[in-house]
């Protein structure tokens, strides 16, 4: 009888303390949820208040394209006409210019998807050792013109694979991974851990989707496969061996650590 007693009451006060606790948690929720609708309200009214007319300038964003570029498209035959064409040279050369303190102690660093190569030109002028590769022969030309020699064609993955472990001090890749498709994307963050060093970086550039220009600029180039997002590029790294990983976003001058709506590429810097 006392023990079925105790059930009893035990069965009551479990129930009571369920209903209190829980009582208790919907309301934290809900003051929560309150506290965070009326922050947003406050936010998108700031933003209505001083962010409309760079709203619609971002609306408003069209490319300025170079002088003449429809006669150089007419004489163009490859991608790397196509390049020189909409992504002048120089302006990436000097934009790649601040990637450099990553690499200031690596003797050995890998420029994935070299292109016409000034990343590589870059490395070479500060006497580091630096070799590239690139899925178009037309590049591998163009780097080879320059008289950069340790280059050859190669798909990323691929040669990412090919490479010993813990070869590399450094891996770079500038406007790559937007070209893959997306299960090369996730494949291409386990092989740059597996190749690179303890201790070694890996910077990897690429459109920033969350800035409208940069969007509307993605589609001009037609082997582009989708815009990649910080956060799933993030979490791709993460997934493929790297717990030390930072979205730094190119401003005009450095990095930015926050988001801006013109930034329109940002950088994951990745540490073994």
């Amino acid at each position: 009888m006392i023990s079925r007693m105790r059930a009893w009451l035990g069965k009551k006060l479990e129930g009571f303390l369920w209903r209190f606790v829980h009582g208790k948690v919907e309301a934290l929720v809900q003051r929560k949820d309150v506290h965070l609708q009326q922050s947003l309200r406050k936010e998108f009214a700031e933003a209505d208040a001083a962010g409309e007319d760079r709203i619609q300038a971002q609306m408003n964003f069209q490319p300025a394209l170079p002088a003449g570029w429809q006669d150089r498209v007419k004489r163009g035959d490859d991608y790397v006409d196509f390049e020189n064409i909409f992504r002048d040279s120089s302006i990436i050369s000097n934009r790649n210019k601040r990637y450099l303190k990553f690499f200031e102690d690596g003797r050995n660093v890998l420029d994935v998807g070299c292109g016409r190569g000034e990343f590589l030109e870059l490395l070479q002028k500060e006497g580091m050792a630096a070799s590239g590769t690139d899925s178009s022969p037309e590049m591998i030309k163009a780097c080879q013109a320059k008289g950069l020699k340790n280059v050859q064609r190669a798909e990323a993955a691929a040669y990412l694979a090919s490479l010993a472990e813990n070869s590399q001090d450094g891996i770079f890749s500038c406007h790559v991974l937007e070209h893959l498709l997306i299960d090369k994307v996730i494949e291409f963050f386990p092989l740059a851990w597996k190749v690179l060093a303890p201790g070694g970086k890996l910077v990897v550039e690429t459109p920033n989707p969350h800035s409208l220009p940069a969007f509307k600029l993605f589609w001009l180039d037609p082997t582009h496969v989708r815009p990649l997002s910080p956060e799933f590029l993030e979490w791709a790294a993460r997934v493929g061996g790297f717990t030390d990983v930072e979205i730094l976003y190119l401003t005009d001058d450095g990095f930015s650590l926050t988001h801006g709506p013109w930034y329109g590429n940002y950088a994951l810097v990745a540490h073994k």
